[in-house]
């Protein structure tokens, strides 16, 4: 073990980044697309990331990846740079917690590592999830694990303030299979989709703990893996305590009170990160191609999530609203629906091409409005485009007369601001 650690520290250290190396920066590159949306764009559940820790995560750092993703399922995330209060929590319902750490720490990873929260930050956070609110916690090695450990107790985890290594590996991860057992068919791994199923995660390292009895495993350790306890961040030698890591586990779910908590013992595992600019570690990781899909699942548990949104139905949803605001009389709120860089393709050659000729071509039509009706014939997707097909009756009125341009249509919806613009229409006037 001593020759592992010796041989295998500089290499664990180069990968993670901690101390001596780079930290790990976010992988803004990382491409994904969602099967489905869980929500309505701006219309799901409001997640609150807890910066006020020294958090080692946040939303527009470690987080930024998975941040993205929960804004494309249509969460509402924010972040609280503040103390954890009834006035953050009561506008919040889902609230993460990723790696805090006590101000003692900072720079500084020797033990012991005391709580990153007040006792009353921790009784107004443990009364909240009683009543009802949800909790996701994740604490990695140590010191991470010492400054959660409090709140842990609190909620019923004994979480274990060292590091999880299987001896031999000198590049995580750690993997959890169903076919090993490690991982476990779950409300959580095991979805009403057959894209949410998961057979398998990677983590990076981490801490270890104990659930409450009546907790859910996701995925627990067997006896292949060490649990290494320094005295000093990545520092081992023959004196370091170790015991064998089987009966511990690394993620969990349980009912508490009226509420619900996820712990997970490792973070880079729901991140997407490069460090020291070529080691990918998280969503981006080629072992880990589950950990994003699973990411998301606990969202979905934590909110109670029950059916997908209907892309489709996103798209006419959008007809309507645009039918609403042309009959309503507000010609920019129409315009609105098309992106700044949009074009039309007129009849004649007679295109509108950008946001100010787009907003005059709507404006010009300003009292004159009488009704719009779109029917659509098609919708085809395109990765993440949306290509309609279909037939618009709009009328208004001229020289005094009420007038009924039909035309055929073809639009290209685009994904833009968590929703959809308009990038390009066709329109092909055949009786008015």
């Amino acid at each position: 073990m001593k020759q592992f650690i010796i041989r295998s520290l500089p290499l664990l250290i180069l990968i993670l980044g901690h101390v001596t190396f780079g930290q790990p920066v976010a992988d803004t590159d990382f491409t994904f697309e969602l099967v489905k949306a869980a929500y309505q764009a701006n219309e799901g559940p409001v997640i609150t990331i807890d910066e006020g820790h020294n958090n080692l995560h946040k939303k527009d750092g470690g987080l930024s990846v998975l941040v993205t993703a929960l804004e494309k399922d249509g969460y509402q995330v924010k972040a609280n740079e503040s103390a954890i209060s009834d006035e953050v929590l009561k506008s919040t319902d889902i609230y993460v917690i990723a790696n805090a750490l006590h101000s003692s720490d900072i720079g500084n990873w020797v033990v012991p590592n005391p709580s990153a929260f007040t006792e009353k930050e921790m009784d107004v956070l443990v009364n909240w999830v009683k009543d009802g609110g949800r909790l996701l916690l994740v604490a990695d090695h140590m010191p991470y694990g010492g400054a959660a450990e409090d709140l842990g107790a609190k909620l019923g985890i004994e979480w274990n303030n060292g590091f999880v290594i299987k001896p031999g590996q000198h590049w995580p991860p750690s993997t959890f299979s169903l076919e090993s057992g490690t991982l476990k068919e779950t409300e959580i791994t095991k979805r009403k989709e057959d894209f949410e199923t998961i057979t398998k995660l990677a983590s990076f390292t981490g801490s270890a703990f104990k659930a409450p009895k009546d907790a859910t495993i996701i995925f627990a350790f067997d006896d292949s893996h060490e649990v290494l306890m320094p005295d000093t961040a990545w520092r081992f030698n023959e004196k370091t305590k170790k015991y064998n890591s089987k009966g511990w586990q690394q993620g969990a779910y349980f009912n508490f009170g009226k509420g619900k908590v996820v712990a997970l013992g490792e973070a880079a595992m729901i991140t997407a990160q490069i460090v020291n600019d070529q080691f990918k570690v998280g969503f981006n990781s080629p072992h880990a191609p589950q950990n994003l899909q699973f990411a998301l699942n606990i969202f979905h548990y934590l909110s109670d999530h029950e059916k997908y949104v209907d892309k489709n139905e996103i798209i006419e949803n959008l007809n309507v609203a645009m039918e609403e605001a042309f009959n309503s009389g507000d010609m920019l709120k129409v315009a609105s629906f098309y992106a700044d860089n949009a074009k039309l393709y007129g009849p004649n050659g007679n295109d509108v091409e950008g946001r100010a000729a787009i907003d005059n071509y709507w404006k010009s039509l300003e009292g004159k409005h009488v009704s719009w009706e779109l029917e659509t014939h098609e919708l085809n997707w395109v990765g993440e485009e949306c290509h309609q097909i279909g037939v618009s009756r709009l009328r208004f009125k001229q020289n005094n007369q009420t007038v009924t341009a039909t035309t055929r249509f073809y639009l290209v919806w685009q994904p833009q601001d968590n929703s959809f613009k308009i990038g390009k229409d066709f329109y092909h006037v055949y009786q008015r």
